[in-house]
């Protein structure tokens, strides 16, 4: 898996376990549904900041904007 993935996911509230995969720590339903959404929010925001490298910054910003809204 991506190490930038990994830390995500401890960004998130997970830990990763010996074989590399994240999963939540111990924690209740809700936590873990929490732990998940905020690690799909961070996939999210790092997909925005790189989508548009080589784009002028109107560009740029409009791609970024696409992706978020399309996750909303």
């Amino acid at each position: 898996m991506n190490a930038r993935i990994l830390q995500l996911a401890t960004e998130a509230g997970m830990y990763v376990d010996v074989s590399g995969n994240p999963w939540p720590k111990w924690m209740g339903a809700d936590e873990c549904e929490k732990a998940y959404s905020k690690f799909a929010e961070l996939i999210i925001e790092e997909c925005a900041k790189v989508s548009g490298g080589s784009l002028g910054p109107t560009d740029r910003y409009h791609t970024a904007k696409r992706i978020k809204e399309h996750f909303v």
